[in-house]
C-alpha cells in the first residue's frame, strides 16, 4: 500500500482584529477625540449658558451692579488720549464703549447712550474706543471715525454712521454731510493715519477679554453685550446722584 503524501495547504496570513489594524487604531483616536470634543463643546455651552442668564438677572434688576459700579474697577485708571470722547471733564461716571460701526447691537445702543450723554453731560464721560471685527469694512469705518475726530466732526460722523443702512458703502456722502473738509478727510483715511492706535484698541481689548460690541467699562468695570435701555439709564441716574 502505498504510503499517501499530505501536501500542505498554502499558508495563510493570520487576521489581525480590527482593533489592532491602523485603521482600526485611527478610528479608535478619532472617536475618542469627538467624544472629547462634545464634552467640552458642552461644558462651554453650559458655562456660556450660565452667564447668560447671569448677566439677564443682573440687568432686569440692576441694583447689584449699581452698587459695584460705585467703587471704581479693575480698568478704572487706564489711560485712555486721543479718543472721541463726549461729556465732562470731571466726571462721576466714566463710561467706556468698545464699538464697530457695523455692529447692530451697537446700533441698537446708540440711541440710548446719546440720551444719557444729553441727560447728563455735566457728570459723564463717554470714551469710543474702536473694536472693528464685524466685516472687512469695518476698520475703514474705524479709521473714518478717527479722521473725523482730527476736525471735530467724529459725533456728527459718528450719529449719520449708525443712522445709515450700509455706512461703508457711502463713506464720501456720509463725510460731506457730517460737515468735513474732504480733502483733509480723504488724504487722512487713504493714508490709514491712526492704522497704529486702532490696532492699540483692539489689542486693549483681547487682553481685557472682550469677545464682541459692544462692550463696556462703567467706572472701571467690565460689562459685555447691549444694555436695555432702563436697565442701563437706571444705573447711570443711580451713580450720577451718589
Amino acid at each position: 500500500m502505498a504510503n499517501t503524501v499530505h501536501i500542505p495547504e498554502p499558508l495563510r496570513p493570520i487576521e489581525k482584529k480590527w482593533h489592532k489594524t491602523w485603521w482600526g487604531v485611527s478610528g479608535i483616536v478619532l472617536m475618542l477625540l469627538i467624544l472629547v470634543g462634545g464634552v467640552l463643546f458642552g461644558l462651554h455651552i453650559k458655562d456660556a449658558y450660565q452667564q447668560i442668564q447671569t448677566k439677564a438677572h443682573q440687568l432686569s434688576d440692576p441694583t447689584t451692579l449699581i452698587a459695584q459700579f460705585r467703587t471704581p474697577g479693575p480698568y478704572a485708571d487706564e489711560a485712555i488720549v486721543n479718543r472721541p470722547t463726549l461729556g465732562s471733564t470731571a466726571p462721576k461716571v466714566t463710561i467706556v464703549e468698545f464699538f464697530d460701526f457695523n455692529c447692530p447691537h451697537c446700533k441698537n445702543s446708540f440711541p440710548t447712550i446719546r440720551e444719557i450723554m444729553s441727560r447728563h453731560e455735566d457728570t459723564v464721560k463717554l470714551v469710543m474706543r474702536h473694536y472693528p471685527v464685524i466685516a472687512d469694512s469695518s476698520l475703514n469705518l474705524a479709521l473714518a471715525g478717527q479722521c473725523a475726530e482730527e476736525q471735530g466732526l467724529f459725533w456728527n460722523l459718528h450719529d449719520r454712521f449708525f443712522q445709515s443702512s450700509a455706512p461703508a458703502e457711502n463713506i464720501p456722502e456720509i463725510a460731506r454731510q457730517s460737515g468735513l473738509n474732504l480733502t483733509q478727510f480723504n488724504t487722512c483715511l487713504q493714508s490709514q493715519k491712526y492704522l497704529s492706535l486702532i490696532k492699540q484698541d483692539v489689542a486693549a481689548a483681547k487682553a481685557m477679554g472682550v469677545r464682541g460690541t459692544p462692550t463696556w467699562l462703567i467706572n472701571g468695570h467690565f460689562i459685555s453685550g447691549e444694555i436695555p435701555r432702563n436697565a442701563f439709564v437706571q444705573i447711570i441716574d443711580a451713580l450720577t446722584k451718589s
